[in-house]
This record gives structure tokens, C-alpha cells and sequence, in this order.
């Protein structure tokens, strides 16, 4: 079967049939024509690959995912086995090309149309989708458009409140937002703590352990996620909602959200990894090139680094500097590590920190940094002028979040170039899941759902947002395409993703970095003499902390 079919552009047979509700979502779709009409906004029926509605043998048939995906549902194509599953309203069925033979919620049921194939397109009858899902169709012979409308009571008839915590003020009302348009009735509490000194953390262990106040849906970063994941107090197992669903996520992120029994208990919306983003005007005027392949080869060793920095310095007369910050070094080499802080209970100091701390004390020593510490003032006049810096280092949330936000001009394109780091590297990035003392778990199930697994969703989050959706299908429609660096993150990304190591992670990360930090600050102040006393305190540090043991 072709790529399309793998990748689940299904159609769908027409049988026309009753008349509409009055209040509800609808979907106009024209014979021969690529774009479908939803509540009046029009939008490519096939995520940019150009697919229409055709007669065959006097039948109307369109596709299926757009539809479902639209209306809030979920489409699961499993290639093996030639197996269809589509999930929405609470309803499932599960069908095979050419076999009459339809469950639906566990029951199984007959079709006089079964699925079937299609130039190379898999076909299902929308009679029987119709009739189990309670969606309506209304067929304008003379026009040759076809009307799908669904009750608004489906949705409307799910009520209550539900809380949820996060670190974004931004990205969490976004997604409240959001959903509020499809669960107008379902209240959602925001609740927001930063993340500094690990206040946002500590607050909700606190919550926990108390049993007091406690949300049903939080967020966690990557680099703590699994010291909620593998505690049973805090995230529920999803296991059996999730894990046929998640077929269409990204694997390490599944994986990080997974605990060490292999119960699935955290869900990502998006591709956390690193890359380089570059002043285009900086690096021509001071390195003669913004091709950005040759500014990932001044990057791609240590060497290059501070001999590109010491170029930058003497050009610019020590007004321009390479990085924004030694942590733009430190997110590359902590994220790229392949053994963790933590393996078997112990501490470990892999090859990748011991170079860190020798690289960042260079990079401070000789003023290879502009010394601008993300989130500050300084930061953000630096990220917004038009020198300071060359380089600094971002997950793709970050073009948008931190270079769209605060350098005004850089929509404008032409501004800021992205290049590829030295080897893969996880950054940060945000789970979710449902607490496992919620009293409102069938509505956080709603919620979550519709954040990280309807694509539909997804695809308009991340249109608007140029972040790096958690989904295959959307990711193998090179979405989003970034103005700010004008390029298809999607692409760019793509084959440093496969690489990125999140094994490394443990439960333990947050506290370990924060300790590991205060010791590296230190050093890099001059109040500590040596590396080897850096490591010597540092080691210290995270026995006193009492979590894992430590080889002196």
C-alpha cells in the first residue's frame, strides 16, 4: 500500500442520508474541489497534499481523517494488519479492508459496504460511521456538495470543573482557549507557578503529599517529568487509553512519559530538541557567511566554537560575542550527554560535563559570552538588537516564544538563521497528564486528549504557534514552516530528532541540576579555585540531598 494510505489519508463511501441538526459543526465538501469549509473557515482538506472529493461509481466518497480529525476524533491506520480504527464521542470502531465484519465499542456488527481500496486509497462506508457516531450528511445533487453536521449537544453535554497547573501562562490559556471552543461547558481552573528555585515543582509535591488542593491535569518539563512519572502519587496510568493512540507520537517522547513498570502516565504536544539560531547580519558581517552550513561547521567542535568566538571578539573589537550566554552551551552538552547524572542509584560525571566545564570556563575567560541570562532584561535587549551576539540555543517552541516575542522585526524574515549543532540534544519540552486523585477523570481525559493527541488541534496550535507538533502525520506534511528562520522546522529537525537520547533522564534531574549549577555559577565567578574542587563540591552537594548514592 503507498505512503498515503500508511499515512492515513483515508476516503470515505457517501450514502446520503436524514437532514441536519440545527446547532452544530459542520463540513461542506465539494466533488473535484482540494479545500473543505469548516464553520466558515475555509482549509486544504488534505494538510497541504492536495486530495478532493470524487464520484465513483455514482458514489460520493471523501476523506475520512480530515473529517474525523475536524470533529475532534482520532484516526489509527495499523499498515500490518490492514486494520482501521477511529475513535469519537466516546465511541470506537474498528474495521479491515474488504471485511463486512465492523466492532463497534467491543461489539461486533455488519456492514453491506465493507472497507476496500481505492486507488490506493482506503475506503470506508459513512452509513455505518454515521449512524454510530450521530453524524449527518445532507448531499446537494445539483451543486455536487456534500454537508456533514454533528449535534453541538455532544459536546455541550460534558460539564464540570476541572484545574490544571502549569509553568506558561501563555501556552497554557492558549490551550484553554482552545478547547473551551469545542467543551464550552467544561470549566477549566488555571493555576500557574514558575519554575525558579524549583518553586513550581515543590508547590505541587506539597499539594500531593498533603492531599490538598491538588490539580487534575498538571504540566512537567522534560528535565523532571520522570520524577513524576515513576511516583505513583502524582500521575495516573493512561496505559489503555493511550497507547494505541500514541501510535502517532514521536517515540522518545512516549518513552520519557513512560514509567519504569511501562505504564504510560505523561503525553507530549510537541519535539523538544536543540539547534543554533543565529543572527544572519552578525555572521555576515564578522564571519563573511549566513549559509547555514557553514555556520553549523563553526560549531562543530570545540575547537571551532572558541575559535569562532575569538574571530567574532576581534573583529567586532570586543562588542560582539559568540554566545548569548555560557548556558547555551551548557543546554547542548547536558542535553547531548549519553550516560545521565543518574545510572543504577549513583551519581555519574560523564565525558560530555567534564568537557562542558572546561569549554564554559574558556567561553567566560576570554569574553566569548555577552553574559545574558535567559528571562532577564539584558537578555531581551540583546535577542532584540541588531549585534551583542552571534549565536544562541533554542528548542523550536523558542523561535516563536523568545524570538518572535521580543525581537519585533524577526516575523519580517531575513533576521535570524537556524544551523545545526554539533551532535543531537534533548531541550526541555512539556508533558502532561492527569493526577491520580482527580476527582474529574473522564473530563481531564477530554482535555488532554485534545491537546496532545487530535490533530486537528495540533495543527492549528502549531500554525499559530510555529512549535514542533508530537505528530507523525503532521510532522510528514513538513508543518510548521517557520518565518523567522524560513524554514520548514518540521524538515530541518527531522533527522536530528531520531537521535535525540531522553534515556538519560531520571527522576532526580531538577535537583541534581540546580545543585550542579550553584557549584558551576561558583566556579565560573572565581570563588572556586579549581574543576577539581568544583566536582569535589559538587559531588558533595547531591549526597547531602539524600537521594542517591555518591562516590567520593
Amino acid at each position: 500500500m503507498k505512503r498515503r494510505a500508511v499515512l492515513l489519508c483515508l476516503v470515505i463511501l457517501i450514502i446520503i442520508t436524514g437532514s441536519l441538526y440545527s446547532n452544530a459543526t459542520q463540513i461542506i465538501l465539494k466533488v473535484n474541489y482540494p479545500k473543505m469549509v469548516l464553520d466558515n473557515d475555509e482549509i486544504d482538506i488534505g494538510y497541504y497534499e492536495k486530495v478532493v472529493p470524487v464520484i465513483v461509481n455514482n458514489r460520493t466518497m471523501v476523506p475520512i481523517r480530515s473529517i474525523v480529525e475536524v470533529l475532534g476524533g482520532v484516526v489509527n491506520w495499523d499498515d500490518s494488519d490492514e486494520k482501521i480504527s477511529i475513535e469519537y464521542n466516546d465511541r470506537k470502531i474498528e474495521m479491515r479492508v474488504n471485511d463486512n465484519n465492523i466492532t463497534v465499542d467491543g461489539e461486533d456488527k455488519y456492514s453491506d459496504v465493507p472497507p476496500m481500496i481505492v486507488d490506493d486509497w482506503t475506503m470506508v462506508p459513512l452509513r455505518f460511521i454515521s449512524e454510530n457516531f450521530g453524524l449527518l450528511i445532507n448531499w446537494d445533487s445539483k451543486n455536487k456538495k456534500i454537508t456533514i453536521k454533528t449535534n453541538q449537544q455532544d459536546f455541550e453535554k460534558y460539564k464540570g470543573q476541572i484545574s490544571f497547573w502549569h509553568y506558561n501562562v501563555e501556552e497554557l490559556t492558549g490551550m484553554v482557549k482552545a478547547f473551551n471552543k469545542v467543551y464550552p461547558n467544561i470549566t477549566v481552573n488555571l493555576t500557574v507557578n514558575t519554575l525558579k528555585n524549583m518553586e513550581y515543582q515543590n508547590k505541587l509535591t506539597a499539594a500531593v503529599r498533603a492531599g490538598s488542593q491538588v490539580p487534575d491535569i498538571f504540566a512537567s518539563e522534560g528535565t523532571f517529568v520522570k520524577r513524576f512519572v515513576d511516583d505513583n502519587d502524582f500521575y495516573m496510568d493512561i496505559s489503555d487509553r493511550a497507547r494505541e493512540l500514541s501510535g502517532n507520537m514521536v517515540t522518545y517522547t512516549v518513552d520519557l512519559g513512560t514509567n519504569y513498570r511501562g505504564e504510560i502516565k505523561a503525553l507530549s504536544n510537541q519535539v523538544s530538541v536543540g539547534s543554533i539560531i543565529y543572527k544572519k547580519s552578525v555572521a555576515k558581517k564578522y564571519l563573511g557567511t549566513n549559509d547555514p552550513n557553514k555556520i553549523a561547521g563553526m560549531f562543530s567542535t570545540e575547537e571551532n566554537m572558541l575559535e569562532t568566538g575569538k574571530k567574532i571578539k576581534e573583529k567586532s573589537k570586543g562588542k560582539v560575542a559568540v554566545f548569548c550566554s555560557w548556558g547555551d552551551v551548557e543546554k547542548m552538552y547536558l542535553g547531548g550527554r549519553s550516560v545521565g547524572w543518574v545510572v543504577d542509584g549513583k551519581l555519574q560525571i560523564d565525558q560530555k560535563v567534564q568537557s562542558f566545564i572546561d569549554l564554559a570556563k574558556k567561553i567566560v575567560s576570554n569574553k566569548y559570552e555577552a553574559g545574558y541570562s535567559e528571562g532577564t532584561s539584558g537578555y531581551n535587549a540583546a535577542i532584540a538588537s541588531d549585534e551583542s551576539f552571534l549565536a544562541t540555543v533554542l528548542p523550536p517552541s523558542g523561535i516563536s516564544q523568545i524570538i518572535g516575542k521580543i525581537d519585533r522585526k524577526a516575523y519580517e524574515g531575513g533576521r535570524w538563521g537556524i544551523a545545526k549543532p554539533p551532535f543531537p540534544f534533548g531541550c526541555g519540552g512539556t508533558w502532561y497528564g492527569i493526577s491520580n486523585s482527580s476527582q474529574e477523570k473522564e473530563l481531564s481525559w477530554k482535555m488532554l486528549k485534545f491537546i496532545t493527541i487530535d490533530t486537528y488541534a495540533m495543527k492549528d496550535w502549531v500554525v499559530k504557534n510555529d512549535d514542533l507538533p508530537n505528530n507523525i502525520y503532521l510532522l510528514s506534511k513538513k508543518i510548521p514552516y517557520s518565518r523567522y528562520v524560513d524554514t520548514s522546522l518540521a524538515e530541518f529537525y527531522d533527522p536530528i530528532m531520531r537521535d535525540v537520547n531522553y534515556k538519560i533522564n531520571s527522576k532526580y534531574d531538577d535537583m541534581i541540576n540546580q545543585s550542579f549549577n550553584k557549584v558551576l555559577n561558583a566556579y565560573l565567578n572565581g570563588k572556586i579555585a579549581s574543576k577539581a574542587e568544583l566536582i569535589k563540591q559538587f559531588k558533595s552537594d547531591v549526597e547531602n540531598l539524600n537521594i542517591i548514592e555518591v562516590d567520593n
